[in-house]
């Protein structure tokens, strides 16, 4: 179990270039057309193209990145706790929060400075990097859920698919009527980086963790249901995207959208992943590298992606209207400027900071 986690981990890490560059395609489709095409923006055009409908697939598709990541992080919360005599010593949770907050600090400050800009509330600060934040309040409710893990895992599931539930029912309210008041009240009570609303993922996370020969044992027998199943809710993520954009009263829902399809994607492919290794050991060694630079890929990718974007805007306006190009070189160099930069940091005199720049 321990080896295929490395592997979900380095795979997850591989895919958040490519839901960055994806979201980086669309807005340049839709908000910077006139870079490429005598026209106003915004412009909906491409809305309906081939290209527009490959794009939210391959973000729909890796947006499992963020639930992986929260999985990986329960587990091994959750195994730390069984090697403990079954409890969580508050030393582990703060040394896990002291390697994620000077990073996160540091990455939001260069993200803002990039775009010229103050954070307008504590959200704007949050929302960036949310992953962090979000994970950060499970570490610290930890100690809390773990005991409520080992007793009533049930409950434990039922609650956190029902703060999921909530969350989602205000997404789709948001697009497919006018947002009446109650609606924009629930968003902002639960905003993306609040933990209720994706506390499920971390919660499986720490079930497996918690019973891993069991666990183990029960993915192995039915890895091929839940290959199956993450099959069939790929195509469903998309379907159910095309079909709430098309009854929304707005031009475009946007690509912010993912629908309870990809929840359920997302489950059943880390599920898959967890099933059966044979999936990914051609590329273990590979992964695994990537893996271990998780954290400083997932800060540094963003802003390399919005420097080259930028770039390319102004200086190569003629790539941005072949998206397969564009957004390729947007991949390689949200990837390849992180993993470069942190090779030289630790090659460096830089190399004291590597932990307080990546974790």
């Amino acid at each position: 179990m321990y080896k295929r986690l490395l592997l979900l981990n380095g795979l997850a890490t591989l895919t958040v270039p490519f839901y960055h560059a994806a979201a980086e395609g669309l807005a340049t489709m839709f908000q910077k057309t006139n870079a490429y095409l005598p026209v106003v923006t915004p412009n909906y055009d491409a809305l309906g193209t081939p290209v527009y409908f490959i794009t939210i697939f391959i973000r729909q598709l890796v947006g499992f990145a963020i639930p992986a990541f929260l999985l990986v992080s329960g587990f091994f919360v959750a195994f730390s706790s069984r090697s403990a005599q079954g409890t969580l010593s508050w030393k582990i949770v703060f040394s896990r929060i002291r390697q994620l907050l000077p990073p996160f600090l540091i990455w939001t400050a260069i993200s803002f400075a990039l775009q010229l800009k103050w954070p307008e509330n504590l959200s704007s600060i949050f929302r960036p990097y949310y992953y962090i934040p979000l994970v950060i309040q499970l570490y610290l409710l930890s100690p809390l859920i773990l005991p409520l893990a080992r007793r009533r895992p049930v409950l434990l599931l039922v609650l956190a698919s029902a703060f999921l539930l909530i969350d989602y029912t205000t997404n789709y309210a948001a697009v497919l009527t006018n947002s009446p008041a109650w609606v924009k009240q629930l968003e902002r009570l639960m905003p993306i980086w609040l933990f209720p609303a994706r506390s499920l993922y971390y919660v499986l996370g720490m079930l497996l963790g918690l019973n891993i020969e069991r666990a183990g044992a029960w993915l192995v027998r039915r890895r091929r249901w839940l290959l199956g199943g993450a099959f069939v809710t790929a195509i469903l993520t998309c379907v159910e995207y095309v079909l709430v954009d098309y009854y929304s009263s707005l031009i475009w829902i946007g690509s912010n959208f993912s629908g309870l399809s990809r929840v359920v994607f997302s489950i059943l492919f880390v599920l898959a992943i967890l099933a059966d290794d044979r999936l990914l050991t051609r590329f273990q060694m590979q992964l695994n590298e990537i893996g271990v630079r998780s954290l400083g890929v997932y800060l540094m990718n963003s802003p390399a992606i919005y420097i080259l974007a930028s770039l390319m805007y102004h200086f190569t306006p003629q790539w941005l209207g072949n998206q397969f190009l564009y957004q390729t070189i947007l991949v390689a160099f949200g990837l390849g400027l992180p993993l470069a930069g942190m090779w030289l940091v630790r090659k460096s005199p830089l190399r004291p900071a590597y932990r307080l720049l990546f974790g």
